[in-house]
């Protein structure tokens, strides 16, 4: 799996990748934290002087949610594109995190990966991702928000070095 480490010099547009219209209804907790990612990867933009835009832009950025526990890896990728290589990337996270883990208890997490890719080129710049243990299910909309937004800033920060 390619790990480019390009910057955003140069750069003053970016434009979040269009939902897949082939995507399968999620849960409303799903599509809430979708939501939440799109937002807070677009405040991250505009905080480090790119303009968001809805249109033409310099660059496109894609994002995959990928969810684990301790015996299956599944993955959100309505906002991550065709030709991108989510099936790969979830694959090496399972085997990763799920067959060679040396985890011995139940787990549940997150994978959060982010991709820029250059919009007059197709080529990808930057990629990086995380990975958190998900709070528990009663925990509340605050919290939630909260680590989804220290995870896209803490995937994105390389990126605006």
């Amino acid at each position: 799996i390619d790990l480019p480490k390009g910057s955003s010099k140069g750069y003053t547009s970016a434009r979040l990748i269009g939902k897949s219209p082939a995507a399968t209804p999620n849960e409303p907790r799903q599509d809430e934290g979708q939501r939440w990612i799109r937002e807070s990867i677009s405040s991250n933009f505009q905080a480090n002087g790119l303009q968001v835009t809805s249109g033409s832009a310099d660059l496109i950025v894609a994002h995959l949610v990928v969810i684990q526990d301790s015996a299956m890896t599944t993955y959100l990728d309505e906002y991550y594109g065709s030709g991108l290589e989510a099936e790969a990337i979830a694959d090496l996270a399972h085997e990763r995190q799920v067959i060679n883990s040396k985890r011995r208890e139940y787990f549940q997490q997150a994978g959060l990966v982010i991709d820029v890719i250059d919009a007059r080129t197709s080529k990808l710049v930057f990629r990086n991702y995380v990975k958190r243990d998900l709070l528990p299910a009663n925990a509340g909309d605050a919290s939630r928000k909260q680590l989804i937004n220290q995870a896209v800033a803490e995937t994105l920060a390389p990126f605006f070095r």
